[in-house]
C-alpha cells in the first residue's frame, strides 16, 4: 500500500460476502429506481470467484 500511496483510510471495512447494507435514501432510491429499503448484498468480486472456480486457493498457486 506504501508504494501505491494507499492509506488504511481510503479503503472500506472488510465484510463477510453475506453482509447486507439497507437503508437507502429517498434520493438515491429515487434515482436508482429502487424502493428505500432494499437490501443490498455484498457478495464477492469476479476475481476472487474465478480464482476458487479455477482451484487457486493457496499462495503456491497463480492463474492468469
Amino acid at each position: 500500500m506504501d508504494v501505491a500511496g494507499v492509506t488504511e483510510r481510503q479503503l472500506p471495512t472488510p465484510v463477510p460476502v453475506s453482509h447486507q447494507l439497507s437503508g437507502l435514501s429517498a434520493a438515491d432510491a429515487a434515482a436508482l429506481g429502487l424502493p428505500p429499503d432494499t437490501p443490498f448484498v455484498i457478495g464477492a468480486s469476479d476475481g476472487v470467484l474465478a480464482n476458487l472456480g479455477i482451484g487457486v486457493l493457496s499462495p503456491e498457486r497463480v492463474a492468469v
